[in-house]
């Protein structure tokens, strides 16, 4: 705000900038205590398509070549402030204490995560920085119960978790029973990706600390419980939270036709899908065009203008399935190897999880490293395969 604008656009085409420290020059002043935010989203729709592009390239690059590479649009909108920028007016409501509340747009919203989420991937420190902050962290949470910005949400906090050097107390989050309960099945899987970091015990980094010698001294000299067995009780006093687990990871995989052309699909989604993050974009656009086709008239015309989820491949619905299945039993190997143990193994006995696994590994569908196409239902001791 203190360099005029005249100086920003000469130093601008010298630099390649692509108008970024103008944009957000505007982004300031549109967005000032008493602002109702309208100007600021069409601002936002400027910037956002310079970051995304850089950050989809880190994507789909391999890591070597996305570790050479460098992006020059995000450490720019780093460089002049636009991540502090970004944090303010997200956190702006919860700071100002006044009777009338500023209202800030799901679109909004989901457009200062995008860019946040963007600008972490693509430049080295951000999210550190992000990390550092225990206020917008905990506020992120508060995010989650709104289902439109839920996954922007998510994928934010699961980056910034991941390189935050001390865990966060789960207990710490506002009306997290309250949050959980509101999740739909499709969030709480994806929430367990949130919470196998908060309940797994921190890397040290040393090969010498991982011994089992090494891991009982330690207990014996910490008398105390770690932060992550103090977050695992937390999530076993959330009524009901183990038996949602249990029936999401026994819930029914898709069916499907057990055709040759379906398993080939499944092997060239299973290919080109490794990457979570390109999944979970894909199935939140299905999901939204899905919402957007429900809230529309339902005469024939309507009923017409099938939604992209419905268009998807049966495969890939399926890889989604699967990977969200994961996360899911990952907890509760987590809580099942905790100090509550014997609580959980009780309780998973109760809400029959083993039957329901073994009735699951049944039913899916095998695919073999070998040569041969030939994939079939089941397995046995001699074959060379996975699902």
């Amino acid at each position: 705000s203190q360099i005029t604008e005249a100086l920003l656009k000469e130093r601008d085409k010298q630099a390649k900038w692509n108008g970024i420290p103008l944009l957000l020059q505007k982004l300031y002043e549109q967005s000032h205590p008493n602002s109702d935010f309208s100007q600021c989203q069409s601002i936002l729709k400027e910037i956002s398509p310079l970051l995304s592009m850089e950050a989809m390239a880190f994507v789909t690059e391999d890591r070597k070549a996305a570790q050479e590479s460098t992006f020059p649009n995000t450490y720019t909108f780093d460089l002049f402030g636009g991540v502090d920028l970004l944090v303010e007016i997200l956190m702006r409501p919860t700071l100002i204490t006044q009777k009338k509340k500023q209202k800030i747009s799901d679109d909004l919203i989901k457009d200062c995560l995008s860019i946040l989420y963007n600008t972490c991937i693509c430049t080295e420190g951000v999210t550190r920085r992000l990390a550092e902050r225990n206020d917008f962290v905990l506020f992120l949470f508060t995010l989650m119960t709104n289902k439109k910005t839920f996954l922007q949400t998510a994928t934010l906090i699961e980056d910034i978790l991941g390189v935050k050097k001390e865990m966060i107390q789960l207990d710490d989050i506002p009306n997290l029973a309250s949050l959980v309960s509101s999740f739909d099945q499709q969030q709480l899987a994806n929430f367990c990706r949130i919470l196998a970091v908060t309940i797994s015990e921190l890397d040290t980094g040393s090969d010498d600390k991982h011994t089992l010698l090494a891991k009982n001294a330690q207990q014996k000299k910490n008398l105390g419980p770690s932060r992550a067995e103090i977050n695992q009780a937390t999530l076993l006093n959330i009524p009901g939270f183990i038996e949602r687990l249990c029936k999401l990871a026994t819930r029914k995989v898709s069916e499907t036709t057990g055709t040759s052309s379906f398993l080939q699909e499944l092997e060239e989604w299973y290919t080109w899908l490794d990457n979570a993050l390109v999944l979970d974009a894909l199935m939140r656009v299905a999901n939204e065009e899905a919402e957007q086709s429900s809230t529309e008239s339902s005469d024939e015309s309507g009923l017409a203008n099938t939604s992209t989820r419905t268009q998807l491949p049966q495969s890939m619905k399926i890889m989604h399935e699967i990977m969200y299945k994961l996360e899911v039993l990952y907890v509760l190997c987590v809580l099942l190897m905790g100090r509550q143990r014997n609580q959980v193994h009780k309780m998973i006995a109760e809400f029959k999880l083993i039957p329901g696994l073994n009735n699951l590994f049944d039913k899916l569908i095998w695919r073999k490293h070998s040569a041969s196409a030939l994939v079939l239902h089941g397995h046995n001791q001699n074959c060379d395969c996975s699902p």
